[in-house]
């Protein structure tokens, strides 16, 4: 029996905040064994999708519907925390449902108010603003931790995303590892010590994130094997509250995306 450590991102509620992609991180211990519960992440991927699409067509998230739909994928986290997969994946169902509901009101509403005679306008959803959900966990998609890569971690200072120079050359030495396999495609998850708020350090973790992607694309990686992701502070290398501690948990790893469960 092994154990496979696999990262599932879903969204944190998103009032008042300028970008409507930021991202919770669960890490989900499943075991491999033929007869324990799978967690439902393709589940949670797609109640993460629909509500995404929802915010993306405008949704109030501040609106009863939209909340309910927020509230009840809390809630199947919560199991999933708790490892109730069953419970879990009825919740993540039921959510999904209801943004499915939501956004197809808000179409329903765009295409009446929207038209004109002359067919200009904003007439219905541009499919490219609903998002990927494969971007984050797309159907069949795990990850390998990144201590099976020759990958190393890029580190960051406090309250910053800029690359060091040390950075630099990590970034440059990954780059040049990521050229010799250009099979792979690759997630890079930006983290935060505990510092600051849920909200901001998810901010954060994005920019990291990017800003490492937007690197590595530079030195001629391909955008499409990139994959990004924020956790905030929500999975730290090490627990501790002391300066050292924190300089760890400030950093970017990366993880390998793989099409096999």
């Amino acid at each position: 029996m092994g154990t496979r450590w696999t990262f599932l991102a879903v969204p944190s509620r998103s009032a008042g905040l300028a970008t409507l992609l930021l991202l919770n991180g669960l890490l989900v211990e499943t075991t491999l064994s033929g007869c324990a519960a799978k967690a439902p992440t393709q589940e949670l991927a797609d109640a993460q999708s629909a509500l995404r699409a929802a915010r993306e067509a405008g949704a109030d998230t501040s609106s009863p519907e939209y909340r309910a739909a927020e509230d009840l994928l809390a809630e199947a986290l919560k199991n999933l925390r708790d490892k109730k997969y069953p419970e879990s994946r009825t919740l993540a169902a039921d959510a999904k449902r209801k943004a499915e509901d939501l956004l197809a009101k808000l179409m329903a509403t765009r295409w009446r108010s929207d038209a004109t005679p002359s067919g200009e306008g904003d007439l219905a959803l541009d499919p490219g603003s609903l998002g990927d959900a494969g971007e984050i966990l797309g159907p069949g998609n795990s990850y390998v931790p990144d201590e099976r890569l020759a990958l190393k971690r890029i580190y960051f200072r406090f309250d910053e995303y800029s690359l060091t120079d040390e950075a630099v050359e990590v970034a440059r030495k990954n780059a040049e590892w990521l050229s010799r396999h250009p099979d792979l495609t690759i997630l890079i998850e930006g983290h935060c010590d505990e510092r600051g708020t849920n909200e901001y350090n998810l901010a954060l973790g994005e920019r990291r994130a990017e800003r490492t992607r937007d690197y590595l694309v530079a030195l001629g990686i391909a955008p499409a094997r990139l994959r990004i992701v924020s956790y905030g502070e929500e999975i730290p290398l090490d627990e501790g509250h002391t300066e050292e501690a924190w300089a760890r948990n400030r950093r970017v790893q990366f993880v390998r995306w793989t099409d096999q469960l």
